[in-house]
């Protein structure tokens, strides 16, 4: 089942193009995952996804023209996680989280509320956190926080912009462990954007390798994901291994020379 649809999306900074004629569909209750080198639009088509920026094209989530709902049903049904966030009034995590709650709830939060930020403080394990002020969190701490407070909106669409590049290693796949999980139990569907082709390929169910603001190819990781696709959109030789469960493991060897 199609949950979003994407058709002819391009983009523009004045007169400068970003987004190319892109199209796609996003599955209800998957990971697709946005790849591509720096500067390739990822971070802009996740903000023309959840009406941050207009683009050229459509943007159609359940048959509705995204650009054409009020911003408060945007905001009930798409949860997003930008890259980082300026630093804000002091506020302990629980306050920070239970502010996802503030497009379902009245004046006051109601018993309800309350239990969904416990929950998600537990699936995102920084409980022992809920009385520590947001800014005086680790920037990794701080990006599991922002990633709970979207899920306590429980979006039908969570998108996540680059959510593990400020993680560590154990932190990255708890994380990920966390979204895929909460994939298979509720239904969800999740974009994001990830520099980690390694991540990628473990917990997306489709990619979309982007290059120059248009789409390389969209395919499983198992299938897209080829030495000659790294070369071609990366401009890297690498070595593929896979793990036991016959996931690729791209290894970089060395950068490729333009016109090589």
């Amino acid at each position: 089942m199609v949950k979003i649809i994407i058709q002819d999306l391009s983009f523009r900074y004045r007169s400068a193009p970003v987004l190319q004629g892109l199209s796609f569909n996003v599955g209800k209750g998957k990971v697709f995952g946005l790849l591509g080198p720096n500067g390739s639009g990822k971070s802009t088509l996740i903000k023309c996804i959840n009406q941050i920026l207009r683009p050229q094209g459509r943007v159609v989530m359940d048959g509705n023209e995204i650009h054409r709902m009020h911003i408060s049903d945007v905001a009930r049904r798409i949860g997003y996680v930008p890259q980082s966030e300026t630093m804000g009034m002091s506020m302990t995590v629980y306050d920070a989280v239970l502010m996802g709650r503030r497009v379902h709830m009245g004046w006051r939060p109601a018993k309800r509320d309350l239990g969904i930020v416990d929950r998600v403080l537990h699936d995102m394990k920084i409980e022992n956190l809920a009385m520590e002020d947001l800014w005086e969190l680790s920037g990794g701490q701080r990006q599991k926080v922002f990633i709970a407070r979207a899920l306590a909106q429980e979006p039908e669409v969570l998108l996540l912009d680059e959510p593990t590049s400020s993680l560590d290693l154990k932190h990255q796949l708890d994380t990920m462990e966390t979204v895929r999980s909460l994939v298979s139990r509720s239904g969800i569907s999740v974009v994001m954007a990830i520099h980690d082709i390694n991540l990628a390929a473990r917990y997306a169910d489709t990619v979309a390798m982007i290059r120059k603001g248009s789409i390389y190819g969209i395919g499983s990781p198992r299938v897209l994901f080829t030495p000659q696709t790294v070369r071609d959109v990366y401009g890297v030789e690498a070595t593929f291994l896979y793990d036991t469960t016959g996931n690729p493991v791209i290894v970089p060897v060395r950068g490729v020379e333009e016109g090589a």
